[in-house]
């Protein structure tokens, strides 16, 4: 990371400056932003037969956070629920209040994981035994920078799983992000 921040301090994109002067705070409609997050992912999934569902219950509020983070923890989840899903399977988005906030839930068809290795799954640099199913890629940072951005944003990260019975990864935001 901190090679990354010289190179991209002049960056003309002005989201990137707003993301190296710190957190943002602007209202964020979760539903939009995780339904964009699922369109780019489906071309993935399309390719390896993988069906997409998104749903949003019709109340959900904004949420006070930071738009590039989450959006960040979004792209890891779904390119892990696609990555490690076999062919002609199914991964279900869902994205509903929750607790004074709101809660979006990737659940997959994979492998899924045993409790030793859910214990590890948020560790950086942690390859558990399952391995993507297209030869894809994976470092075993990326959940750990997730779960990092999750911490930030005042929310939650969490994984609920069997082993063969897949993994539901549970992304959780207050609806008003404390301020530090």
């Amino acid at each position: 990371m901190n090679l990354l921040i010289p190179i991209l301090r002049g960056h003309p994109d002005r989201q990137v400056a707003v993301w190296l002067e710190g957190l943002s705070h602007e209202d964020v409609d979760l539903p939009r932003l995780v339904e964009r997050a699922c369109a780019y992912y489906r071309r993935a999934a399309d390719a390896k037969g993988i069906d997409v569902k998104f749903h949003a219950a019709a109340d959900v509020p904004t949420v006070e956070t930071d738009r590039v983070l989450v959006a960040a923890v979004l792209d890891n989840l779904l390119s892990n629920a696609v990555k490690y899903s076999p062919r002609d399977k199914r991964i279900w988005v869902d994205v509903e209040p929750e607790r004074d906030g709101v809660a979006c839930r990737v659940r997959d068809e994979g492998p899924g994981l045993s409790p030793a290795e859910q214990e590890r799954l948020f560790l950086p640099g942690v390859r558990l035994g399952t391995v993507p199913s297209g030869g894809e890629p994976s470092s075993g940072y990326g959940l750990a920078i997730a779960k990092r951005f999750a911490d930030q944003l005042g929310g939650e990260i969490a994984c609920t799983s069997l082993p063969g019975q897949g993994a539901t990864f549970s992304l959780w935001l207050p609806r008003i992000r404390p301020r530090t």
